[in-house]
C-alpha cells in the first residue's frame, strides 16, 4: 500500500529510460479488490510463518496508510490477543475509517463468550442492532455453543497460552472466569499444574472451592502427585482421608 513509493520507483524508471512490460503493466493496474486479496494472503503467510511482528509491520503499515479493511483486521483479531486488546484493535481501526461489520463483530463475541463476559457479549449485540449489522450463519453458531462447549474451548485456550509461554495471560484468563462463576474442574486442573508448589497448589483449590467450583477425583490426584513429589507423606495420607469422607474413589493415576 505504499503508492507514493510505487510513483517514485516509475519516475526513476522514466529517468533511467526503463520501458515497462505488460508484468509491470499487470502489477500497476491491478484493481484494489485484487491488492486487497493478495495483503490477507500475506498477513496469513506471515503468521503461519511465525513472523508475527512482520504481520503487526504491514498491517500497521496498510492502517496508516488507509489501505487496511475488514478482511485485514479479522486475521489479526485471531493472532491471540485478549478480549481488550481486540477492542482496542477495532477501535483503532474504525478510528483509521476501516469498515467494521458481522465478521468483525463474531470475533467479538466468540471471544467475549469464551473469556466468559456474558454481559459484553449482550453489550455487543446491542451494539450490532443499533448499527444495522445483520448476524450471519457463523454468528448464530457463536451464539448457539453450549455451555459445555465454551467450557472446553476455555480450557483449550488456557491450555494453549500455557504451551506458548504467556502464563500471565493464562492466570489472568482463569481469575476473570473464576471471579464470573464460569470456571470448572478442568480448568482449575490445567491451572493447578502450572503451580510451582503444593502450597501453591493448595492455596489455588480453595481460592476455586470458595469461588463454588466443585472439585474431585482430577483435583485430588494432581495435589497427591505434588506432594508425593515433594516427600510429604504426612500430607498425602491427610488428602487421602479427605478423600474417603468426600467418598471420592481412587483410580491407577491415584495409586
Amino acid at each position: 500500500g505504499r503508492s507514493e513509493e510505487v510513483e517514485a520507483i516509475q519516475r526513476d524508471m522514466a529517468q533511467r529510460g526503463i520501458e515497462p512490460n505488460e508484468s509491470t503493466e499487470k502489477t500497476v493496474t491491478r484493481a484494489a479488490e485484487l491488492h486487497g486479496k493478495m495483503r490477507t494472503a500475506e498477513l496469513v503467510r506471515l503468521l503461519e510463518a511465525g513472523e508475527t511482528a512482520k504481520a503487526w509491520e504491514l498491517f500497521d503499515g496498510l492502517l496508516g496508510r488507509g489501505h487496511a479493511n475488514e478482511h485485514h483486521l479479522t486475521v489479526m483479531l485471531k493472532t491471540g490477543l485478549s478480549m481488550d486488546e481486540q477492542r482496542a484493535l477495532v477501535q483503532r481501526a474504525e478510528e483509521a475509517d476501516v469498515a467494521t461489520g458481522v465478521s468483525t463483530y463474531t470475533l467479538l463475541l466468540s471471544s467475549a463468550r469464551v473469556q466468559g463476559r456474558m454481559e459484553e457479549a449482550a453489550a455487543l449485540q446491542r451494539v450490532m442492532a443499533r448499527r444495522g449489522i445483520e448476524p450471519n450463519d457463523y454468528t448464530a453458531k457463536v451464539m448457539a455453543r453450549s455451555s459445555e462447549v465454551l467450557a472446553k474451548q476455555r480450557t483449550s485456550e488456557l491450555g494453549r497460552l500455557l504451551k506458548a509461554g504467556e502464563t500471565s495471560r493464562a492466570w489472568e484468563l482463569f481469575d476473570s472466569l473464576l471471579e464470573r462463576g464460569r470456571a470448572g474442574e478442568y480448568h482449575l486442573t490445567t491451572m493447578l499444574k502450572a503451580c510451582r508448589s503444593s502450597e501453591e497448589q493448595w492455596m489455588l483449590v480453595q481460592r476455586a472451592k470458595e469461588a463454588g467450583v466443585a472439585t474431585a477425583l482430577p483435583t485430588y490426584n494432581l495435589l497427591l502427585g505434588q506432594l508425593r513429589y515433594e516427600g510429604r507423606s504426612e500430607e498425602v495420607e491427610a488428602i487421602q482421608r479427605d478423600m474417603a469422607q468426600r467418598g471420592i474413589e481412587p483410580n491407577e493415576s491415584t495409586a
